[in-house]
């Protein structure tokens, strides 16, 4: 292969359609007429680990750099294979960045005692979600008063649980996050609602300003339409093992104990 085709591999975006991804990968491990026998199943699975194998080399970073540059520059790209980002480094990375200190979930565990043991806990975490055997435990619900003397309801979800939602954020971040409108505020990165009240009062005192409209929804997350979420992240997003991840969590959300169980086992049950 020539050096200037080899180089132009290295730069390739990785995130394109993997029937995209592998052609320029073939010539490096067989023929070009062997590889156009495959058939659609298998070029698919050649193709996915020629990700795997490339994405093994770089950094989680890096990767989810690549990522969010595909994103800026393709507005309206649709990504259609996402999955293989589920790796060992991302998994290990989502835990990191857990709060060491958080409650734990229904079934008691905490992010002291998942740690003991991280690099086996991940890689039996990362074997579940493969092999799709992976299923979010119920979210413990408690309650906390509220300023008005009302009670604000929490769901608390185990380590494992929050390890997989902060993977799949970090990969999420990547593609919304560039094309979010600007006063947008609410659970982004590097924003906090002081940021957003220093817009307004730079609006109000700057531009002519008719009316302020000050509004609450109760219970959003409670409420919210969740088959609407869906239908909204499907439009971007076309891998469907990343889907069915998402659909997952969104109906372990559904799923409330009000007391933590002794084991995994008994918290499972209830399910």
């Amino acid at each position: 292969m020539p050096e200037s085709q080899k180089n132009s591999r290295k730069t390739r975006d990785i995130l394109i359609p993997p029937s995209e991804v592998a052609l320029p990968l073939v010539d490096e491990v067989m023929s070009r007429a062997e590889y156009e026998k495959l058939s659609t199943t298998s070029y698919r699975i050649y193709a996915e680990a020629q990700l795997t194998l490339y994405n093994s080399t770089r950094s989680t970073e890096d990767a989810l750099k690549d990522i969010r540059n595909f994103s800026i520059r393709h507005k309206d790209a649709h990504f259609t294979s996402l999955f293989h980002h589920l790796n060992l480094p991302l998994l290990t990375k989502a835990f990191t960045t857990l709060r060491p200190n958080a409650a734990p979930g229904c079934d008691g565990e905490t992010w002291e005692e998942y740690s003991k043991h991280l690099e086996d806990n991940i890689k039996e975490l990362r074997n579940r979600i493969l092999s799709s055997d992976y299923r979010p435990l119920p979210v413990l619900r408690k309650y906390i008063p509220k300023a008005n003397g009302k009670m604000r309801p929490l769901g608390i979800c185990s380590v494992e649980d929050k390890i997989v939602q902060n993977a799949l954020r970090m990969i999420l971040e990547q593609i919304y996050e560039p094309i979010f409108e600007g006063l947008s505020y609410g659970f982004r990165p590097n924003t906090r609602a002081h940021d957003a009240l220093d817009a307004l009062a730079v609006a109000i005192e700057t531009k002519e300003v008719n009316y302020i409209l000050d509004a609450d929804i109760v219970g959003c997350f409670d409420n919210i339409n969740k088959n609407i979420l869906m239908e909204i992240l499907k439009i971007k997003i076309k891998d469907e093992r990343i889907l069915q991840l998402i659909n997952y969590l969104m109906l372990e959300s559904l799923i409330r104990v009000s007391y933590p169980f002794q084991t995994k086992e008994l918290c499972k049950a209830r399910l």
